[in-house]
């Protein structure tokens, strides 16, 4: 085999080394960026499971404003009520103040009271003067107890008209009270929604740099199978050539031990030459 053939063979094999270790390279360099897009793919998981968290919240944000308008509008109702009612309570107050019972008079004494001396005018015989007397204090309990059943008529009244403002005031401040805890929640959603736009900003963010260093990745990935590829390709060349070679050489091969093999039958001397020729065609 001549230099030429050797060189190549040495070249041949160096390169099949270089291929060895360039497809190693190449298949790490293939996990690294498939490690890398898998990092890519869970953040854009994480944006859209997040995406679709904004939209849960919303939908309750939305919810919780709607409850808020309503509520305004039933609060705006019965402040009304209570603003039309309190001129009505404050003239009840008044009233209570000047018509207040009197404690020391119970309307059920006095009526006891009358029975017995319309009875006792009735049943008894008596003077004339006493009998004017009786009849003129029957007549000023009478008066007494129509005015005790009329303050007890108007303290009713009185009462049921604060009762009713009460409670209408009672109902408007717990309407504002729900307005103002539904709108708090619904700023609480709010605050939600901002909190999860800044994390996707964030996430977002992340997904660049992890996208840019996967694209980097994928591109030297690709560099170094292109690189793989042409050494594959001149593999082939070369193995083509040695093939080729190891064929003339062969065919030269055999083209000379037939001259030596029909010499020797003819008899004829091997020249040195002849001889050197064989045996480096058999090493």
């Amino acid at each position: 085999m001549d230099e030429n053939s050797i060189e190549l063979q040495h070249h041949f094999q160096h390169k099949k080394k270089e291929l060895s270790m360039l497809r190693a390279a190449v298949r790490t360099q293939h996990h690294r960026k498939e490690a890398a897009f898998q990092d890519v793919k869970a953040i854009k998981d994480k944006i859209i499971a997040q995406s679709q968290k904004i939209t849960v919240i919303k939908a309750e944000r939305d919810a919780l404003t709607s409850e808020v308008k309503v509520l305004k509008q039933e609060r705006e109702k019965l402040n009304l009520l209570v603003k039309e009612n309190a001129s009505v309570q404050k003239e009840a107050v008044e009233k209570k103040k000047e018509f207040i019972l009197d404690q020391k008079k119970d309307p059920q004494k006095i009526k006891i009271e009358i029975k017995r001396l319309e009875q006792k005018l009735e049943t008894e015989v008596m003077p004339f003067p006493q009998e004017q007397a009786l009849t003129k204090k029957v007549k000023e309990l009478k008066a007494d107890y129509k005015a005790l059943e009329e303050k007890n008529t108007l303290w009713k009244e009185i009462k049921t008209i604060t009762s009713d403002f009460m409670h209408k005031r009672k109902q408007a401040q717990d309407s504002h009270h729900k307005v103002q805890d539904k709108a708090q929640q619904s700023q609480g959603k709010h605050e939600q929604i901002t909190a999860v736009l800044e994390e996707i900003t964030s996430l977002r963010e992340e997904e660049k740099s992890v996208l840019a260093k996967a694209n980097q990745l994928k591109a030297e990935h690709n560099t170094m199978k292109q690189k793989m590829e042409l050494i594959i390709k001149e593999l082939q060349t070369v193995e083509k050539s040695l093939t080729s070679q190891q064929q003339q050489f062969n065919d030269k091969a055999k083209e000379k031990t037939l001259e030596v093999q029909e010499k020797m039958k003819a008899g004829k001397k091997l020249s040195t030459a002849d001889i050197l020729a064989f045996q480096a065609l058999k090493e």
